[in-house]
């Protein structure tokens, strides 16, 4: 389809996908199967798009208990509250 920039750390520009972060495209992944019989056809397929950052994960040292929670940006609702703990 002549797409190659994404896969190239240097030119790749997925802002649009996630900002803040630079990302490119390592690796796609596509499956696709249909089954046929006297029933009829049935069709299914997956993609998947594997992507990696250009820049160095930040470091996060869990050295103390600490709350965490994973909420929706756009209505502010909790989806999931956890404790991390030493299991000391």
């Amino acid at each position: 389809m002549g797409i190659k920039d994404v896969f190239n750390e240097r030119d790749a520009d997925l802002d649009n996908i996630a900002q803040n972060v630079e990302l490119y495209v390592s690796r796609i992944m596509h499956s696709a199967k249909i089954t046929v019989d006297e029933e009829g056809a049935v069709a299914s397929s997956a993609t998947v798009v594997e992507t990696e950052s250009k820049m160095e994960p930040p470091i996060f040292r869990a050295n103390r208990p600490f709350l965490f929670f994973l909420y929706d940006k756009y209505t502010k609702s909790v989806i999931f509250a956890g404790k991390y703990a030493d299991p000391k």
